[in-house]
């Protein structure tokens, strides 16, 4: 479908990319969905102050045992970095809650530049919180 005016792709600004760096952001929604591979992934969206949105996926239903259990790890990694208390039984209990990503850009000729989380913090660097990854 025609738009009805033109744009100069030059002059578009990569503003919608998430800023590499560390960033506070709050947890927004946690999906449950399947996988072209036939498993099934949680699809965490966060937010941060300034309104950008980042996405965040981990597979959990797949038929290595091994990617299971990384991608495990790491949700029991951010609910840590939320400083959940207690049991951890449902990902609602993270809505909501804030944390720091570290996140990286990376380039691929399919989809440009992408913001890649690498990992998930209880604080920012400059207030000496460990160095663990995701």
């Amino acid at each position: 479908m025609e738009l009805g005016y033109s744009v100069d792709m030059d002059k578009v600004a990569e503003t919608d990319v998430f800023p590499a760096g560390e960033s506070v952001v709050a947890i927004q929604k946690i999906e449950q969905r399947s996988t072209k591979s036939g498993g099934w992934m949680w699809v965490i969206t966060m937010m941060n102050d300034e309104g950008q949105m980042i996405v965040d996926r981990l597979i959990c239903g797949h038929s290595n045992p091994e990617v299971v259990q990384m991608n495990e790890q790491k949700l029991l990694r951010i609910a840590k970095a939320c400083k959940l208390e207690g049991e951890f039984n449902d990902t609602d209990q993270l809505l909501s809650r804030a944390c720091v990503i570290q996140v990286q850009h990376e380039y691929s000729a399919d989809y440009g530049t992408q913001p890649k989380v690498k990992k998930y913090k209880s604080e920012l660097s400059s207030a000496g919180d460990d160095d663990q990854p995701y």
